[in-house]
């Protein structure tokens, strides 16, 4: 049989359809390469399916509930499905404390799911109660009070003392009230704390106890002798 003979405008047309085709046949053949079962991608997953699958309740391995005669149970380092549980809600086992996350679940309905962390609900109840902050101006504002106090307490009789005198002295002895009451509750907070303070709550309070009798001569002293019951024009 003799071929037939194109024409010109058929040749050219062939032509045309080859140039087309070509990258085609190059792109799916190149496809058909990755489609082998030998270059399909590795399961990343496989891996964290092997750690956690779970274990069956055996003789050889009991769940947390005991149950040794079939596998209805099924556990690993992380979960408990526990079927028909007479677990409660949480319990101690494999070094790990237990707490019940969900009910009627599993395949049957009929098992409760424990994991070693409390459900969310829960986690703020078991969260350590964090360390409440102390402060310790307490340590910058007691030899402050300690010299206040010695220098209230170095005043003369108050007949004996010029108006600079006493004007001055009573400035210092309400000055040392006042800081000294500030300072109290500073120190207790701390003895809460600490019970080795508890030594500067008492020595605080006996001084305050000492300076309020010494203020309370000072009131009655500008009063009665002074003729001042305004504390302003002395302090000022």
């Amino acid at each position: 049989m003799t071929g037939q003979k194109l024409t010109s405008h058929e040749v050219r047309e062939s032509s045309r359809l080859s140039e087309h085709l070509l990258p085609l046949q190059v792109v799916s053949a190149s496809k058909s390469v990755g489609t082998t079962n030998r270059s399909r991608p590795t399961n990343h997953h496989l891996g964290w399916d092997l750690e956690h699958k779970l274990t069956r309740s055996s003789r050889r391995n009991p769940c947390a509930c005991g149950r040794t005669k079939d596998q209805d149970c099924a556990f690993n380092d992380a979960t408990v499905f526990c079927h028909n549980s007479p677990l409660p809600d949480q319990f101690p086992w494999h070094g790990q404390t237990w707490f019940l996350h969900r009910t009627n679940c599993g395949h049957t309905g009929a098992c409760k799911l424990f994991k070693p962390w409390p459900p969310a609900d829960q986690r703020r109840k078991h969260r350590p109660t964090p360390k409440r902050h102390v402060s310790t101006r307490w340590r910058r504002l007691l030899p402050q009070f300690i010299a206040e106090w010695r220098e209230a307490m170095a005043c003369p009789e108050f007949e004996l003392c010029s108006p600079d005198e006493l004007r001055h002295y009573f400035k210092a002895i309400y000055r040392a009230e006042y800081n000294g009451d500030q300072l109290l509750p500073l120190l207790v907070d701390a003895a809460r704390h600490n019970a080795k303070y508890r030594r500067f709550v008492i020595a605080v309070q006996h001084k305050l106890k000492t300076l309020r009798y010494q203020r309370r001569d000072v009131d009655c002293f500008r009063k009665n002798d002074l003729g001042c019951p305004e504390l302003n024009g002395w302090l000022s």
